[in-house]
């Protein structure tokens, strides 16, 4: 059961290394299969696609937790879990075949995961040195510097005050509940908060790694919408004149 700790980068690595030897052994042990039911769109197989994705989706939105008031620790975990559970069984479904389109969407998974593993293990210790070495950082920066992180905190904090009475700036972030009610003051809090990551360093390009990850999750999430509609309702395109042995929808195509 996931308790509401951080998930230990050592946990973190061994659960994605159980993650990729567990998809590779399912590849592996395909063959062992009657062929009827080694192909992507078998029972079994189509089964592990459908379970599969919606153990990924659920893992899309534990990611988004923190965004809706959950605990973010936990939301991570769960995140972790689910995301790697679903994995392995897409992989099965996809029977080793990287080809067409959904080879891109494990292109995908894959990039998720490895940028994931980068900003957790890498990517943190590196944003963490910045701010310890640089002059401009938090640890010791110049008298302007110092007097403009001042006002623009002294800015969010007032702005956090119609926002979320009572939040603390250190911690706060914005969810789609302050986008809903005050989109106003939620685009300028934004506006604050990424100035502030500017001028500390922190808005650079290789420390947007969230952004990157943000996207390409949403277009896992497009992607995969765009696969399951063709499959089930384009059957007979997707079959290009051969049988349409999974179950569908329609074979319109």
């Amino acid at each position: 059961m996931l308790r509401n700790e951080d998930l230990a980068n050592r946990r973190l690595v061994a659960i994605t290394a159980s993650t990729l030897t567990l998809a590779v052994l399912a590849l592996a042990a395909l063959p062992l299969l009657p062929d009827a039911w080694a192909r992507p769109g078998s029972p079994l197989l189509q089964s592990a696609a459908i379970l599969g994705s919606l153990l990924l989706l659920a893992g899309f939105w534990a990611a988004m937790g923190k965004r809706f008031g959950r605990r973010g620790k936990r939301g991570f975990g769960l995140h972790v879990m689910l995301s790697c559970t679903g994995l392995v069984l897409v992989t099965a479904h996809s029977t080793g075949s990287f080809l067409h389109f959904p080879a891109l969407l494990l292109a995908t998974l894959a990039a998720l995961v490895v940028l994931g593993l980068w900003a957790r293990l890498a990517g943190a210790r590196r944003l963490a040195g910045r701010f310890a070495r640089k002059p401009r950082a938090f640890a010791v920066p110049d008298a302007a510097t110092r007097a403009q992180l001042r006002a623009l905190i002294d800015r969010k904090t007032a702005l956090l005050a119609d926002l979320e009475p009572g939040a603390d700036e250190a911690q706060f972030s914005l969810q789609p509940r302050h986008w809903r009610r005050r989109p106003g003051r939620a685009l300028a809090y934004w506006r604050l908060a990424d100035a502030e990551a500017r001028l500390t360093g922190a808005g650079t390009l290789a420390d947007r790694w969230r952004l990157v990850h943000q996207l390409l999750a949403w277009g896992f999430v497009l992607g995969l919408a765009i696969h399951v509609i063709i499959s089930l309702f384009f059957a007979g395109w997707v079959a290009e004149g051969r049988e349409v042995y999974w179950w569908h929808v329609t074979a319109w195509g």
